[in-house]
């Protein structure tokens, strides 16, 4: 497993390595359906959250490989993070966890192709 997109930078980030007896398909969908991801992690992905609440959103994926979530707060006061789960087939038939949480300004993410940005206008 490659840590694809990050950067060294001040902060190192935080590794974690899992053996899991369940099945790859199984870790996937623990880690991309939203009704199971809330969870275990602090917020539901994609969901409005409450000004203090944690927000999750979903950065990018490979299906059956990878996801990168943001991580942030409601209120803007908590610096954003980046973390990334990576699954592999096990030695042992299971499944392979690895989890990289990461502080936002050491992860390069890149800009969507299709130009998603928000736009922001001005009155005159």
């Amino acid at each position: 497993m490659t840590d694809r997109g990050e950067r060294q930078g001040a902060a190192t980030p935080l590794r974690f390595e899992f053996e899991l007896e369940a099945p790859l398909a199984k870790v996937w969908r623990a880690l991309t359906v939203p009704e199971l991801v809330e969870r275990w992690l602090p917020a539901r992905p994609g969901a409005e959250v409450p000004e203090g609440a944690f927000r999750l959103d979903v950065i990018d994926s490979e299906p059956d490989r990878w996801i990168r979530y943001r991580l942030s707060e409601g209120s803007g006061s908590m610096a954003e993070s980046v973390v990334t789960f990576r699954i592999a087939p096990g030695e042992a038939g299971g499944t392979r966890l690895a989890i990289v949480h990461a502080p936002a300004s050491t992860v390069h993410v890149p800009a969507a192709a299709n130009g998603n940005a928000r736009t922001v206008m001005r009155a005159a």
